[in-house]
């Protein structure tokens, strides 16, 4: 057994194991039922800007690593929610080791608004 095959064997214990780097998420599909599955969380992941008609507006950002047989196939605006923040899905990467990753954006914190009406998205 191949390196790789001892990661796929194994991402549950070792790599999503929520007593050293995963935590649960609430992961609600477009259409479909919140399910709740593993995830490690980079908060403050650059930043998040959303152009208005009028002006942009700075928000959250975040990246979630998971199973990617957990989420199988993500789209954007479909949502995480870590218990304290609701985040809509942004971008997706597939990854080469069975993880995904899953680019957000806090949904309603706005941080810096300029020249622009606010909205929430």
């Amino acid at each position: 057994m191949g390196l790789r095959d001892q990661i796929r064997n194994h991402v549950d214990k070792a790599i999503l194991n929520t007593n050293h780097f995963a935590q649960e998420i609430t992961y609600t599909p477009d259409g479909g039922s919140a399910t709740t599955i593993r995830a490690i969380m980079v908060y403050d992941a650059g930043f998040g800007v959303q152009i208005l008609d009028e002006g942009e507006e700075e928000r959250k950002t975040a990246m979630a690593r998971v199973k990617s047989s957990d989420v199988e196939s993500p789209q954007r605006g479909e949502t995480i929610s870590d218990g304290t923040t609701t985040w809509s899905i942004t971008g997706v990467t597939r990854g080469m080791d069975f993880m995904t990753t899953l680019n957000l954006i806090a949904i309603g914190d706005v941080l810096k608004s300029r020249r622009g009406r606010r909205e929430t998205i």
